[in-house]
């Protein structure tokens, strides 16, 4: 994580570098062609929320995503964990996440929207 952070304060261009297999819940073509070569591990949502340091959100809105980041998803997340929103807005229950920030139970949130 700090080189990560050293990487972007220098400007250079940075990518997440994991030290273990990525955690992906997508079901695409690429992602079981990547499962298959053992590049990820396919989990469900609480137990990436638990074991993540980084949760970037990318789902379309729909009945399924609204607000799928609620109070329960933010209690089940590391506190150290960094939770980015790079979808629609209502995905993540901004109430929720404001108390979770409030109350360090998560330790950034970074948001393109909020709903």
């Amino acid at each position: 994580m700090w080189q990560l952070l050293k990487d972007l304060a220098s400007g250079a261009a940075a990518f997440l570098r994991f030290r273990e297999k990525r955690q992906e819940l997508t079901n695409t073509p690429e992602m079981q062609a990547m499962e298959a070569a053992g590049e990820v591990t396919r989990v469900e949502l609480p137990r990436l929320l638990a074991e993540s340091d980084f949760v970037s959100l990318h789902p379309t809105l729909n009945a399924t995503s609204r607000k799928m980041i609620n109070a329960a998803a933010l209690a089940a997340m590391k506190p150290t964990a960094i939770l980015i929103n790079a979808s629609r807005g209502p995905v993540v229950d901004t109430e929720a996440l404001v108390e979770a920030l409030g109350a360090q139970r998560i330790a950034v949130a970074a948001l393109d929207v909020t709903d």
